[in-house]
């Protein structure tokens, strides 16, 4: 029995090491066509990585929710801001079950899906988004931290947007 447990462990190690492999050199190809500005291959390698570590990590893996980024760039770049969304989202969840949502790199998340939203031209979602990322970052990294500096002045953008008639600072103020 105990030979049986040492194999079915050691074919895992195996299985995972291949699929790390896998994922590396995907990796690789997906810089590559990048590089060579080969949005097309680029996205399929990206979706050959994220499935390999969908299968290999698991679907809330912070590794998976790196690539759904990565992907959500992608279509971003590509002006597909709705696939972009769905894509920033997903790798928002992550961040959120697996750092919490008053880490630095959640705080990168809701950025970027408040650019998304930005994009589609959904100023109040993205206000809702930037003021989040901005609640972390400001306490933080300081009002002087380019994240915080330039978030905050996407919010202003965003809300000048909506035609509030309030100034931005007082909405600011107010919101936090």
């Amino acid at each position: 029995m105990e030979f049986l447990k040492l194999g079915i462990f050691w074919l895992t190690l195996v299985s995972i090491g291949l699929a790390l492999a896998a994922i590396v050199v995907l990796m690789v190809v997906s810089r590559t066509k990048a590089q060579e500005g080969d949005d097309e291959l680029t996205l399929e390698s990206l979706q050959e990585t994220m499935w390999v570590y969908e299968k290999a990590l698991g679907k809330e893996h912070p590794s998976t929710g790196i690539d759904y980024n990565n992907i959500a760039l992608l279509y971003n770049e590509q002006g597909d801001y709705a696939k972009a969304l769905e894509f920033f989202q997903k790798a928002l969840a992550i961040d959120e079950k697996t750092l919490g949502t008053e880490h630095l790199d959640t705080a990168d998340s809701y950025n970027s899906v408040g650019e998304a939203y930005f994009d589609l031209k959904d100023y109040a979602q993205a206000l809702e988004f930037w003021l989040k990322a901005y609640r972390i970052w400001l306490p933080q990294l300081g009002e002087e931290d380019s994240n915080t500096e330039t978030v905050k002045n996407n919010m202003e953008c965003a809300y000048e947007e909506t035609g509030n008639a309030q100034p931005f600072e007082d909405w600011l103020r107010g919101a936090l």
